[in-house]
């Protein structure tokens, strides 16, 4: 049996992430789920900048990662699946996500988000942890 069902639409034969797949062509059963944040520290090491570090904030009244900030929540999980009436993200509105000014439908991406208000910086088991 195929991976996947027979659909009318052909699947692409190549290696692509699911995320970047037609929804047709993905699993029955695949269930996104997105980690966002809003503080979000990195320990990585870059070739002449620091290795620690904290993102940008998001600013635009639209970002999700602003929205659920104002919340006032250290960390929600939020139901993307069960969209309708009282949603706090309209199912047909695009919202940004992502530092690199990615904006989409939230639950065409997504069925669910993990959000963190601050994402400390990993400890790394290579090079030193952040002061």
């Amino acid at each position: 049996m195929p991976p996947f069902p027979t659909r009318a639409r052909p699947c692409p034969r190549e290696s692509l992430p699911l995320t970047a797949s037609p929804p047709a062509c993905r699993p029955p059963d695949y269930f996104p789920i997105g980690l966002v944040g809003y503080r979000v520290d990195i320990n990585w090491p870059t070739g002449n900048g620091p290795t620690c570090q904290t993102l940008p904030l998001p600013t635009a009244k639209q970002d999700a990662e602003l929205m659920l900030h104002n919340l006032n929540q250290q960390y929600l999980l939020v139901n993307l699946a069960a969209q309708g009436a009282g949603s706090f993200f309209d199912p047909a509105t695009f919202y940004g996500f992502d530092l690199d000014g990615s904006s989409g439908v939230l639950g065409e991406q997504f069925k669910a988000l993990i959000f963190l208000d601050h994402s400390k910086a990993m400890s790394s088991l290579r090079w030193p942890d952040c002061p």
